[in-house]
């Protein structure tokens, strides 16, 4: 039998492995891994969570010291927005004076403000500008030379009663050929209005679905280190999947058997997910998981949701419209605080996922979101999650499911309003 390694030698072991360079599984040990061994041993009480973190802080200043990347181990911040969402407007309101194809895609009448999605053709002369600049060509004066400060232009919104308020850019971000900026109001604009006014041209707003019914339910007490396991199956926009390097620290150490009824059953199901095999016998919910990742027939378009929680174990969470091809479906949302949408940010972090984002629509079919675009400034964050599968073409109601340590949220999406993009 192979002698049982001590936890905190094996973790200050791997430490040292990735500052050497040293390779795990046929790959380089990144620090990435390193928290994956410290989620491991603290789900499986080998580590208090205090004694992990100092180990993993004083790596990271040895890192920091070699080549100057500062990764010190960071708990995530406790700032929480409310975030609300009183109507969602799906648009393609193209601004008058703009030969660069300017337009609004999407306004959300929030309680505090209300939030404007622009997004216009690149301009190719301000091409390697900073990138705050190039997404809001248009709404710019540039000073002398076109260097120095930029003064920034506002949009003047109003309604049609009689509330006016002054838009200003939040954030943008360029791809393609495309950028995209979110401006928000200083005052709030009212959530009923039948028309908006943008620098002085009125354009008729579409209907908009009422918002999605949102409950939260308490979900059973699980075992702490498999609920710590099944979230390592889950790849994620800055990192792969890593249950093998949880499994491997806890079999050295002891806390599990290589034929542990666990280790085997979440290893066929990390298999049937890299391969998107439909594999029998596999426990809810990976086997309706399956069901849908080959599939190519999703219905094409966008309809609004329109729906915010004021807390899921700490994180508010604003749900704007769901996105939906052939193969995949995304959900654009905001929020705070911002390390449930930027998870993975920063890289040294010990926190494993905070919200997992599971979804099941009345058709049996089960849905499970990996984050994507996401940027975030303060403790907010806004971007995208994104599904592995795509939705049901027959499907009539979608329920979003995203899930915390202790409870999960219900938000209830009739699938009656998708309509093909413009």
């Amino acid at each position: 039998m192979a002698p049982v390694a001590d936890p905190e030698t094996y973790l200050r072991r791997s430490c040292e492995r990735s500052l050497l360079g040293e390779t795990h599984r046929g790959g380089p040990m990144e620090w990435a891994d390193i928290a994956v061994v410290g989620r491991a041993f603290i789900a499986a009480g080998l580590l208090k969570e205090a004694d992990v973190r100092s180990v993993l802080d004083e790596y990271a200043l040895a890192l920091s010291l070699r080549d100057g990347f500062h990764a010190m181990s960071v708990t995530p911040a406790a700032n929480r927005s409310r975030l609300s969402s009183q109507r969602v407007v799906l648009c393609h309101l193209e601004l008058a004076d703009d030969d660069q194809g300017m337009t609004v895609d999407r306004i959300i009448f929030a309680d505090d403000a209300t939030h404007l999605e622009m997004s216009g053709a690149d301009d190719s002369h301000l091409r390697g500008a900073p990138m705050w600049l190039a997404a809001n060509r248009g709404l710019m004066r540039m000073g002398p030379r076109g260097r120095g400060r930029a003064a920034r232009l506002v949009l003047i919104v109003a309604d049609d009663q009689g509330n006016s308020a002054s838009a200003s850019s939040a954030g943008g971000s360029s791809s393609g050929n495309r950028w995209r900026s979110r401006f928000t109001t200083d005052v709030a604009l009212a959530a009923s209005t039948a028309w908006i006014d943008l620098n002085g041209t009125r354009f008729e707003l579409p209907g908009s679905p009422p918002p999605a019914e949102v409950r939260i339910e308490a979900l059973e007490a699980v075992d702490a280190l498999r609920s710590m396991l099944e979230k390592e199956l889950l790849p994620g926009r800055h990192d792969e999947a890593r249950l093998d390097t949880a499994v491997d620290a806890l079999v050295a150490t002891g806390a599990l058997r290589r034929d542990d009824p666990i280790v085997v059953e979440l290893e066929r199901v990390a298999e049937a997910l890299a391969t998107g095999r439909v594999t029998p016998g596999l426990p809810p919910p990976w086997d309706a998981l399956l069901h849908r990742v080959s599939k190519d027939d999703g219905p094409v378009g966008e309809m609004a949701i329109g729906a915010a929680i004021d807390s899921l174990d700490g994180y508010a969470i604003r749900f704007d419209a769901l996105r939906s091809d052939a193969y995949s479906f995304a959900i654009d949302l905001a929020v705070s605080p911002s390390d449930a949408l930027l998870w993975g940010f920063p890289r040294f972090g010990l926190e494993g996922r905070p919200i997992t984002w599971w979804a099941m629509d009345d058709r049996d079919n089960v849905y499970l979101a990996t984050t994507g675009n996401g940027s975030g400034s303060g403790d907010v964050a806004e971007g995208e999650i994104n599904s592995l599968s795509p939705l049901d073409p027959t499907a009539t109601v979608l329920r979003l499911l995203p899930t915390g340590p202790d409870h999960r949220a219900v938000v209830t999406v009739p699938l009656v309003e998708i309509t093909e993009r413009r």
